[in-house]
């Protein structure tokens, strides 16, 4: 994931382009949906993946439900297709935070002469 989070800094910004905080470098990287797609990528497919998952991962699930990111009616492994996708953000959320303390004015916030 870290990996895939550099290189869309290293593709999408420019090393004079001024980005404020953690926060705004998400909104600026995911302007085209690429850090959904980097989540949805980690995304378990199989159900018994999913299944797996979902023991220890209860609260991502009620989460899911009570943000509204899938329905209150929506089936088992959708629920829990959910809840992984909010935990893996999360993930990729403080990734991205590493991620601009380590490339700030290195990859961007660099002054250019």
């Amino acid at each position: 994931m870290k990996k895939d989070i550099r290189e869309l800094i290293i593709d999408l910004l420019e090393v004079d382009e001024t980005i404020d905080d953690a926060k705004e470098l998400y909104e600026r990287l995911n302007f085209d949906s690429s850090m959904d797609r980097i989540i949805e990528s980690n995304i378990d497919t199989l159900h018994s993946d999913l299944s797996e998952w979902a023991v220890d991962n209860k609260h991502w699930i009620e989460r899911a439900l009570e943000d509204g990111v899938c329905a209150r009616d929506a089936g088992y492994y959708e629920r829990i297709h959910a809840g992984q996708w909010l935990s893996l953000k999360a993930d990729v959320q403080a990734t991205v935070s590493s991620v601009y303390r380590e490339l700030d004015g290195v990859a961007f916030n660099r002054e250019v002469a």
